[in-house]
């Protein structure tokens, strides 16, 4: 009974199914915001066991850091996550080879990207860690632009292959709204570069 039931939490995990945030445009359709994803990786040191090693020289490779580094955050055998990188870019990301090595955890994140830089900084805003809207129209929307998260229950099977549950409930994710802004790009960057020579 009781045994059953922890056996049975600690094969099943439900895994966050993130939204994707809404797209800011200008009036003529022209992409301001937008998002692109990231991924970020993490260990369970506990999993890891004997390829702690070669997650740290693997790491240290592609990273370009000491693969002390790595085998420091690896050594810590009580917990069960521990971050080794966070936001890789995607031709980053795509050399490590996740397949070979035990215990490593991929998350992918969506980032958000301004397509102009500074441009309309002030009125655009930004967004924090959460991608939640922390000023500009990033805030004033926020409730359009964020969507909700869904989610899936992952399962273990005997061959530790991590796997979606047929049997447990999935809600999809709702993206964000898009939103088209009444400025005009163009127009904008003549404006702010005329400002920046006055």
């Amino acid at each position: 009974g009781a045994y059953q039931e922890m056996a049975r939490r600690q094969y099943e995990s439900p895994m966050k199914l993130p939204a994707a945030r809404g797209i800011i445009l200008d009036r003529n359709g022209k992409v301001l915001v937008s998002n692109t994803m990231f991924a970020s990786f993490a260990a369970d040191p506990k999993e890891a066991g004997r390829d702690r090693n070669d997650i740290a020289v693997t790491f240290a490779q592609v990273f370009n850091r000491p693969r002390e580094v790595y085998l420091t955050r690896l050594r810590d055998q009580d917990k069960r996550f521990v971050w080794l990188e966070r936001g890789v870019p995607p031709a980053l990301s795509a050399r490590v080879p996740v397949r070979d090595l035990q215990g490593i955890i991929t998350v992918a994140e969506a980032e958000r990207l301004y397509h102009y830089e500074h441009m309309a900084g002030q009125l655009l805003g930004h967004t924090g860690v959460d991608h939640s809207g922390l000023s500009g129209l990033e805030l004033q929307y926020d409730r359009w632009l964020r969507g909700s998260d869904g989610f899936v229950t992952m399962q273990r099977d005997a061959l530790r292959r991590t796997r979606q549950s047929p049997e447990y409930p999935r809600m999809d994710p709702v993206d964000g709204q898009n939103i088209l802004l009444t400025i005009d790009a163009e127009i904008q960057a003549i404006v702010e570069e005329e400002l920046g020579k006055g």
